[in-house]
């Protein structure tokens, strides 16, 4: 657990399940500036995930998360929604962030289809070491994350 705390700018995913069979193929590069961080000495631990236009998130979802060790598995909630790098903010209702990615592309049908049986998103984690991070998210897709520097709009921003 300790190995995920930090920065990860998403490198390479192969979507969801429902990504690859709509392309036809799996996605090979992100090409977006797209930052996950994790905060596992708060209490309760933090999430956040970015999408930037250089250095400034456009849009930033942060909550919290819970590791069960035996699986590997990150279960989270985003609970609050940031546009434009703070310009404007919203709390987000239990299981509204999945619902809202979604709707928008920006996440896993998978994951709201977890929200509805009472279930959150997750990841299950295959590898993090102090320079790279590979796990399975809730819609199937697989992801590899590098380790970054934190960004100055970053989750302690959102505490």
């Amino acid at each position: 657990l300790g190995e995920l705390d930090g920065a990860w700018r998403l490198v390479f995913t192969t979507g969801t399940l429902d990504t690859q069979a709509r392309t036809g193929g799996q996605i090979n590069y992100f090409p977006l500036k797209a930052v996950q961080q994790f905060d596992t000495k708060s209490q309760p631990m933090r999430i956040r995930n970015a999408i930037y236009a250089g250095e400034t998130p456009l849009i930033a979802f942060s909550g919290n998360f819970e590791w069960l060790m035996p699986q590997r598995k990150l279960e989270f909630d985003f609970d609050h929604i940031s546009l434009f790098g703070g310009a404007l903010e919203f709390d987000l209702g239990k299981g509204k962030a999945a619902e809202l990615g979604a709707s928008s592309g920006l996440g896993s049908k998978g994951n709201a289809n977890l929200v509805e049986k009472g279930k959150k998103p997750f990841f299950l984690w295959n590898y993090a070491d102090e320079d790279i991070a590979t796990a399975r998210g809730g819609g199937g897709g697989i992801a590899l994350w590098m380790r970054t520097n934190a960004p100055e709009n970053s989750l302690e921003a959102d505490a």
